[in-house]
Protein backbone atom coordinates (compact mmCIF):
# COMPACT_ATOMS: atom_id res chain seq x y z
CA UNK A 1 0.00 0.00 0.00
CA UNK A 2 2.89 2.34 0.75
CA UNK A 3 4.23 1.96 -2.79
CA UNK A 4 0.80 2.91 -4.15
CA UNK A 5 0.99 6.28 -2.43
CA UNK A 6 4.66 6.74 -3.32
CA UNK A 7 3.75 6.45 -7.01
CA UNK A 8 1.73 9.64 -6.59
CA UNK A 9 4.46 11.38 -4.59
CA UNK A 10 2.67 11.07 -1.26
CA UNK A 11 4.74 10.43 1.86
CA UNK A 12 2.38 8.88 4.40
CA UNK A 13 4.35 9.98 7.45
CA UNK A 14 4.44 13.63 6.38
CA UNK A 15 0.77 13.50 5.37
CA UNK A 16 -0.25 12.09 8.74
CA UNK A 17 1.67 14.72 10.69
CA UNK A 18 0.30 17.47 8.45
CA UNK A 19 -3.22 16.14 8.92
CA UNK A 20 -2.86 16.39 12.70
CA UNK A 21 -1.70 19.99 12.32
CA UNK A 22 -4.68 20.84 10.15
CA UNK A 23 -7.08 19.08 12.55
CA UNK A 24 -5.85 21.28 15.38
CA UNK A 25 -6.31 24.40 13.26
CA UNK A 26 -9.86 23.43 12.26
CA UNK A 27 -10.80 22.75 15.88
CA UNK A 28 -14.09 24.34 16.86
CA UNK A 29 -14.92 25.49 13.34
CA UNK A 30 -15.68 21.89 12.34
CA UNK A 31 -19.15 21.91 13.87
CA UNK A 32 -20.14 25.16 12.16
CA UNK A 33 -19.18 24.44 8.56
CA UNK A 34 -18.45 20.84 7.61
CA UNK A 35 -17.56 21.56 3.98
CA UNK A 36 -14.97 24.20 4.88
CA UNK A 37 -13.54 21.96 7.58
CA UNK A 38 -13.06 19.00 5.23
CA UNK A 39 -11.50 21.27 2.61
CA UNK A 40 -9.18 22.74 5.25
CA UNK A 41 -8.05 19.33 6.45
CA UNK A 42 -7.36 18.10 2.92
CA UNK A 43 -5.52 21.26 1.89
CA UNK A 44 -3.45 21.29 5.09
CA UNK A 45 -2.52 17.64 4.63
CA UNK A 46 -1.55 18.04 0.98
CA UNK A 47 0.40 21.24 1.57
CA UNK A 48 2.37 19.53 4.33
CA UNK A 49 3.10 16.55 2.11
CA UNK A 50 4.22 18.43 -0.97
CA UNK A 51 5.83 21.53 0.54
CA UNK A 52 7.81 19.93 3.39
CA UNK A 53 10.56 18.51 1.13
CA UNK A 54 11.02 21.95 -0.46
CA UNK A 55 11.26 23.72 2.89
CA UNK A 56 13.67 21.09 4.24
CA UNK A 57 15.89 21.46 1.17
CA UNK A 58 16.01 25.26 1.11
CA UNK A 59 16.31 25.68 4.89
CA UNK A 60 19.06 23.01 5.13
CA UNK A 61 17.26 21.12 7.87
CA UNK A 62 18.14 17.55 8.72
CA UNK A 63 16.79 14.61 10.72
CA UNK A 64 13.40 14.58 12.34
CA UNK A 65 12.86 18.29 11.92
CA UNK A 66 10.90 17.39 8.78
CA UNK A 67 8.03 16.27 10.98
CA UNK A 68 7.92 19.60 12.79
CA UNK A 69 7.94 21.41 9.47
CA UNK A 70 5.14 19.13 8.17
CA UNK A 71 3.07 19.84 11.28
CA UNK A 72 3.46 23.59 10.88
CA UNK A 73 2.69 23.48 7.17
CA UNK A 74 -0.41 21.42 7.91
CA UNK A 75 -1.41 23.90 10.59
CA UNK A 76 -0.91 26.96 8.38
CA UNK A 77 -1.86 25.23 5.11
CA UNK A 78 -5.51 26.09 5.51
Amino acid sequence: MKTFFEEFGIDLSLSLVGMFGSLIMVGKKAAKNLRASVFGIVSGTLSADYLTPLVIKYANLEGKSQFGVAFLLGYFGL
